[in-house]
């Protein structure tokens, strides 16, 4: 029988790689046993893990622009079946789709990226309040685990020290369902958060002049309005490779709207 090893054997003619095994999912996330864009003829990834969301193997067929599938709706699938055959009745099949709906709305995340003093954390704590949910600001973690606030631990240890500590924390928060996360704005400089927080999440940038933005207690956004120029024209094309939409922050009220109505529209993604 083929192994691993022959995988070069087949890359020429595979269309569709469905993973079958417990690789990559929780509490071994992000993990993968191949790299598909050595596959040039793919149409399609499925992975029969459902915890997380996307496993990495899902989250480079999305970036591939593959359409892929997780595990979970074959799951509920199986338990219609089973209840179907156990029950004795007849469920509609259509409420597959309403109870994987149902889940998803549940489970995935909502979480916030954006410049420093953009308004992440009043905009997830008012998006927590309306939609019932946890809101976990990393920055707030990031000081209780270690004892001085993230601007302080910089200023101290250096912004790669703190990128370190950041990440562990993300990838705690990222592999937790239903939670509204409020990220630090440099975490997108690390091209792994955006495996920990898109696992189970969708991503929001918010967006607001510069001018607009706080910079007290903020390290990084010193150094007056040429700074923060400047470290916007950095990040922005980060944040919007991170992110699944963008919003603007003219009002918390606007925002957090916003961030309702398209997660609700793009909950069965």
């Amino acid at each position: 029988f083929p192994t691993y090893s022959d995988l070069a054997t087949f890359q020429e003619k595979t269309q569709i790689i469905i993973n079958t095994t417990p690789i990559g999912m929780y509490p071994n996330n992000p993990a993968s046993l191949i790299d598909i864009s050595n596959f040039p003829n793919l149409t399609g990834v499925a992975d029969v893990v459902y915890n997380p969301h996307r496993t990495t193997l899902l989250l480079q067929a999305e970036s591939l622009g593959l359409p892929y599938s997780d595990g979970l709706p074959m799951l509920i699938a199986q338990a219609v079946s089973a209840a179907n055959l156990f029950q004795n009745k007849t469920h509609d099949p259509d409420c597959i789709e309403r109870i994987l709906t149902d889940i998803r709305q549940e489970l995935e995340n909502i979480i916030l990226i954006g410049m420093p003093g953009v308004g992440k954390t009043t905009v997830g704590m008012e998006l927590a309040k309306e939609l019932g949910r946890t809101f976990c600001d990393a920055d707030i973690i990031f000081a209780e685990q270690v004892g001085i606030s993230s601007g302080d631990y910089i200023v101290q240890h250096g912004e790669e020290a703190f990128r370190k500590k950041e990440s562990e924390i993300l990838n705690q928060l990222g592999s937790q369902t239903g939670l509204i996360i409020a990220t630090g704005g440099g975490c997108v400089t690390v091209p792994d958060n955006y495996l920990y927080l898109r696992q189970n999440g969708r991503i929001y940038q918010l967006i607001r002049p510069v001018a607009q933005l706080a910079t007290t207690g903020r390290p990084l956004s010193q150094g007056g309005m040429e700074r923060l120029i400047e470290l916007e024209q950095i990040r922005t094309p980060l944040y919007e490779a991170f992110a699944q939409c963008k919003v603007e922050n003219h009002t918390v009220e606007m925002a957090v709207s916003a961030i309702k109505e398209d997660f609700y529209a793009h909950i069965s993604d």
